[in-house]
């Protein structure tokens, strides 16, 4: 690809991302409780949750889908739950026993502790992902950071990916670049769209 278009790729973006971040920015704490209850139902009623043994989940930030209540069922139910840690540029996901022992990164995200063991490819596994933007098509557009992106470069052939997000989340087209992974599917109240085409 060449600097221009690569330019115009990143240009677009981010104005989606500025429209975006505007319009989730007053959905009040109850509505975002209704919503993230709804996601959360319509996640555990899936086949593909079910079975899966790892969850790849993540650890909610203001006004992202909060699939806290989820991930305690994770637990309980004695399913392994990973969540994200980052390193530099790289993102990994650590198992995760209790919710309670995650620690804040120089950011302030929630991580899980540094030496907990590390998700390794194997059992069926479940990404459910947090992101900006997503369209019908399994389009997801994060916060420009491009670590789901490089992680799902990686590893999308060994996880069945979800992408989760409100109703002003979904738009008609995310812009991608050539190195942009799509989910398989997007959960979000009243849609539940699974991606047809590869």
């Amino acid at each position: 690809m060449d600097q221009a278009k690569g330019s115009e790729d990143f240009s677009i973006k981010n104005r989606l991302r500025q429209r975006i971040k505007k319009s989730i920015k007053d959905i009040s704490e109850q509505e975002q409780l209704e919503l993230s209850e709804d996601i959360c139902k319509q996640v555990e009623s899936l086949d593909t949750f079910k079975e899966s043994q790892n969850i790849l989940g993540y650890y909610p930030l203001a006004r992202e889908v909060n699939l806290i209540p989820l991930w305690l069922q994770v637990i309980a139910r004695g399913k392994k739950l990973y969540l994200p840690r980052i390193d530099g540029e790289t993102m990994d996901f650590l198992l995760v026993n209790d919710i309670n022992s995650l620690q804040p990164n120089p950011w302030g995200i929630m991580e899980p502790i540094q030496g907990s063991p590390f998700w390794q490819p194997g059992d069926s596994s479940l990404l459910i992902a947090p992101g900006l933007a997503f369209d019908l098509q399994g389009g997801r557009l994060g916060r420009g950071g491009g670590f789901y992106d490089r992680w799902l470069n990686l590893w999308a052939n060994r996880v069945y990916s979800i992408g989760v997000c409100f109703p002003r989340q979904l738009v008609k087209k995310v812009p991608r670049s050539s190195w942009d992974i799509g989910l398989d599917r997007i959960i979000s109240p009243l849609k539940d769209i699974q991606k047809t085409n590869p």
